[in-house]
C-alpha cells in the first residue's frame, strides 16, 4: 500500500535511507523535506520504503530518492512507488522522469528494467564519485 508522508514516520524513513545506500541522502537536508513530494510504501503496517520527488518544470520530475529497506526488497515496493509517482506525473502532464544514480549504485540495472535510460554522466555529482543521469519518457 502506498501512503502520503506522515511526519511520525521520519525516523523510519531515515533508517531506511541509511540502510539502503552506502551514501544516504547526503545532498538533501532532512529538515528541508517539505520541498519534496514523498510517498511511502507500507508493508506489514510499517513504512518499508519511500520515494521523494519534485517537479523540476511542468514537463519533468526529478526523483531524489527511491529506497526500500533491504529486508523488504523483492516484495515489489520499489515498483509500486515508481508506478504511483508515474500515475500522478501523467495526470499532471509530466513527460519525463529523471534520476541521478551514483556510479556504484547496484540498482542501475533495475532502473533500466523500469524503462529508464542513462543519458549522460555527471562528473563529481557525489562526494565520493560520479553519477549517471537517467531519464524515462512517460507515454
Amino acid at each position: 500500500m502506498i501512503g502520503n508522508y506522515n511526519t511520525l514516520w521520519l525516523q523510519y524513513l531515515k533508517d531506511i535511507d541509511v540502510k539502503s545506500y552506502d551514501y544516504p541522502w547526503l545532498d538533501i537536508d532532512w529538515d528541508d523535506i517539505k520541498k519534496w513530494i514523498i510517498k511511502v510504501w507500507m508493508f506489514e503496517d510499517q513504512p518499508r520504503g519511500f520515494i521523494a520527488y519534485r517537479f523540476v518544470d511542468p514537463e519533468k520530475i526529478l526523483i531524489a530518492k527511491l529506497a526500500v529497506h533491504p529486508s523488504f526488497r523483492r516484495h515489489h515496493g520499489g515498483e509500486e512507488l515508481l508506478q504511483e509517482m508515474e500515475v500522478v506525473s501523467k495526470f499532471s502532464g509530466v513527460k519525463y522522469v529523471t534520476a541521478l544514480l551514483h556510479e556504484d549504485n547496484d540498482f542501475k540495472d533495475w532502473a533500466v528494467k523500469q524503462g529508464f535510460k542513462a543519458i549522460h554522466i555527471e562528473y563529481c555529482a557525489f562526494p565520493h564519485g560520479d553519477g549517471y543521469f537517467f531519464q524515462k519518457v512517460l507515454e
